[in-house]
């Protein structure tokens, strides 16, 4: 026995939507602090004491070597000048006396030079004995403090990034309609 076979499918639309996006991104105002502790830059110097004690230790005899060789060359000149004076005096008495009959001038100026010598008056002199030299200088403060910073800026550019995306919707064909048909005849298909 023969019979017809039919098979219908139907169109099949397809749609693919996009939705509409809308994304916004905000830049918030920021406040910016900038903080440097105060410190001082300030210090102080250190006393100073200065001491002269040569003054009175020169009156000590307590002398450098400056004034020594100063004070002995000073001298030295004196008594060089002392000794040419009298060994001018004693060769002139030599000269005019010495050959006189009964006159020892050697016996002579040997008296002369004892009684010179202990008819010599000491004499003590009492000096005031200054005082040292004393320079003190006090401590001082120096430098100038340093403040510090303490700084607030706020930036208040408040913006809002907006990006809007539009939605979409698109249509297609996901399948084809169509009629097919055929014919069986007992087990077997036959495809027109």
């Amino acid at each position: 026995m023969l019979r017809l076979n039919i098979r219908q499918t139907f169109t099949q639309i397809g749609i693919r939507t996009q939705p509409s996006t809308l994304s916004t991104r905000y830049i918030k105002p920021e406040a910016h602090t900038e903080y440097v502790a105060p410190r001082s830059n300030k210090g102080t110097t250190q006393p100073k004491l200065d001491i002269n004690s040569y003054p009175s230790r020169h009156s000590y005899g307590h002398s450098t070597n400056d004034d020594l060789t100063r004070a002995a060359g000073q001298r030295g000149l004196q008594d060089l000048q002392a000794a040419i004076k009298k060994h001018n005096h004693d060769g002139l008495a030599m000269a005019n006396s010495g050959a006189k009959k009964g006159n020892d001038e050697i016996v002579n100026q040997a008296k002369q030079h004892l009684a010179q010598f202990a008819a010599k008056r000491r004499y003590l002199e009492a000096r005031f004995i200054p005082n040292p030299e004393i320079h003190y200088t006090p401590s001082q403060v120096v430098g100038t403090p340093d403040e510090g910073k303490y700084d607030w800026t706020v930036q208040t550019q408040f913006k809002a990034d907006v990006q809007y995306n539009p939605g979409k919707a698109e249509t297609y064909i996901a399948q084809q309609g169509g009629v097919r048909q055929w014919t069986t005849e007992g087990k077997y298909d036959i495809y027109a």
